[in-house]
């Protein structure tokens, strides 16, 4: 997430005059997980000429703070959930997962962060997918890898520093626009696997997700899923109540096998930057996403409602499409630009010429000339368009803007 809604946030408490350093979040910065995802943009949002990008680094700004200065704050540093949407398989989520860890960790010891301070923030967002059992043996093994590591390879001292805490979002690359009431057991599965794999939080699909924006009756049906695994079920009441499951431990410790394998076969490369750079991780999904499509064609992987189990189009639910209240819009428009007229315009070019010539050096914090800009009322979009100057791309990654104080 972009660091400066944070550093607004932390600005707005600060007016208000709140204590911040009794601030809770869950958000970093990091931009180490968004490139293999979305196959674009890897050299401009993570690595150029050898070194993390302006961006990135601003993001590594702002973990080191959040660390340092934030005792309440948990760092959301991966969302593993955006690999499995790609294609990813349950292995890879998990390896790419502890990478990208690795990978936060390395820079933030450099920054003089100690382990068991990084250990104890962590916490990234995993995916529950189709596969009931998998799905929590693969959680199972994800904590014991991550438990391993952080006390052999980092040296973790605290138990709370080797503890896996991670949010999940239920899978919605799996919920189907054919049949889409359908998508209300998968959610079920994906959320009771959620539970009992110990996650710490859910996040579960709508079931017309396929078809548009969610209306309000489907996000209910969402949340109400939830609530009755919750309240009604009565798998709350232990922890880790699979545990001695003879298919489940067989499971988990196979999984955690071949997680470490691949885990080991990415430090091997010089980490997750290098197996980004090398184009291994986006050929990993892409192999991944051919295998998943090739089973579903062949009819080797059911999908309920698609290649199993069909209806006629014409007998199928089509769902009530979303219509948002825009009612509002217009007067938000109106109210952003006289926001943008009031502001103290020389006071707004100087702190984003400040922050330009922060970030042409290497070594300097941007995160007081970030926090200088947004006090100016500078734009998210105005900081971002600075930082990427910096590294000599272009203000505006969509072209449809220039950068007003040349």
């Amino acid at each position: 997430m972009n660091p400066a809604i944070w550093q607004a946030y932390i600005l707005t408490a600060k007016k208000r005059g709140c204590d911040i350093s009794k601030l809770r979040g869950v958000g970093g910065g990091i931009f180490y997980y968004a490139p293999a995802v979305s196959g674009q943009g890897f050299s401009e949002t993570l690595y150029i000429n050898g070194h993390f990008s302006t961006l990135a680094r601003w993001g590594n700004d702002f973990c080191e703070y959040v660390l340092k200065d934030f005792p309440k704050w948990n760092l959301w540093f991966s969302s593993s959930y955006d690999f499995r949407e790609a294609g990813g398989n349950a292995i890879q989520e998990i390896a790419f997962t502890l990478a990208v860890r690795d990978e936060l960790i390395r820079e933030m010891l450099r920054r003089g962060v100690d382990i068991n301070t990084i250990g104890r923030r962590l916490s990234p967002v995993l995916s529950s997918d189709r596969d009931f059992f998998e799905e929590i043996a693969k959680m199972r093994a994800a904590r014991r890898i991550w438990a391993r590591t952080m006390k052999e390879k980092w040296g973790a001292t605290d138990p709370q520093a080797m503890c896996l805490r991670f949010h999940i979002d239920v899978s919605g690359v799996n919920f189907t626009r054919q049949q889409p009431l359908v998508n209300i057991a998968r959610g079920t599965l994906g959320s009771l696997a959620a539970v009992l794999g110990g996650c710490m939080g859910i996040q579960n699909p709508s079931y017309d997700e396929a078809w548009a924006t969610p209306a309000e009756e489907a996000v209910r049906v969402a949340i109400r899923t939830q609530q009755v695994i919750r309240y009604e079920s009565g798998v709350t009441r232990v922890a880790d109540p699979l545990a001695g499951s003879y298919y489940v431990e067989w499971l988990t410790s196979r999984l955690e096998e071949e997680v470490d394998k691949m885990y080991h076969t990415i430090e091997e490369m010089g980490g997750w930057i290098a197996a980004l750079q090398r184009g291994w991780i986006h050929a990993e999904l892409k192999k991944a996403l051919l295998d998943i499509q090739k089973k579903v064609d062949s009819g080797e992987r059911t999908v309920v409602g698609v290649n199993r189990f069909a209806i006629p189009p014409e007998e199928d639910l089509k769902p009530k499409a979303y219509v948002p209240d825009r009612s509002d819009v217009e007067q938000y428009i109106t109210e952003f630009k006289e926001f943008k007229q009031r502001r103290d315009q020389r006071r707004l070019k100087e702190t984003l010429t400040d922050l330009r010539r922060a970030a042409e050096r290497p070594d300097e914090n941007l995160l007081p000339y970030t926090f200088s800009a947004l006090e100016a009322g500078a734009t998210f979009e105005e900081i971002c368009g600075v930082l990427r100057m910096a590294d000599g791309l272009e203000y505006d990654w969509a072209g449809e803007r220039e950068y007003p104080y040349l």
